[in-house]
């Protein structure tokens, strides 16, 4: 069983079992894409350690999206963090939504995604998984039956 990449457990929500996945954030064009492709195993594992913590544990998938910084400055705490010459921002989707939107990449792959609009109307930034004081404890806000 392939291991969880981090244990969080934030002060003031519920304790995570993330996989974090880095990626390109534009594509050629300079659109962001969401590319968001997991391996089976990614899931997998993550789905049993999810089981095996128990029921004061969610799983998620964090994406780390990596592009080149802009050209003009942009103010602090806008929720890029540089490192070696690239912006990297942190994004996070609920095991269960996942998998509830996967489309194959190939049965060779052992690959999957989510479909990307599904996927922008739930990923979130990952701080947002992690409330750092009682006022902002929340939990991941359900996913109503029209997002489906």
């Amino acid at each position: 069983m392939k291991n969880p990449d981090f244990l969080l457990y934030p002060r003031f929500g519920v304790n995570l079992v993330v996989e974090v996945k880095g990626k390109r954030a534009k594509n050629s064009k300079g659109r962001r894409d969401w590319e968001n492709w997991v391996t089976v195993d990614d899931l997998q594992g993550l789905a049993r350690w999810q089981e095996t913590f128990g029921p004061g544990f969610r799983a998620v998938l964090s994406f780390a999206y990596a592009e080149p910084p802009p050209p003009f400055a942009l103010p602090r705490g806008e929720g890029a963090f540089e490192f070696r010459g690239r912006h990297y921002r942190f994004w996070a989707v609920g095991l269960d939504d996942y998998v509830a939107h996967l489309r194959s990449r190939g049965s060779s792959w052992k690959a999957v995604a989510m479909a990307r609009k599904a996927f922008r109307r739930r990923v979130r930034p990952l701080s947002e998984w992690l409330p750092m004081t009682p006022t902002a404890s929340r939990r991941p806000r359900p996913v109503k039956e029209r997002d489906r």
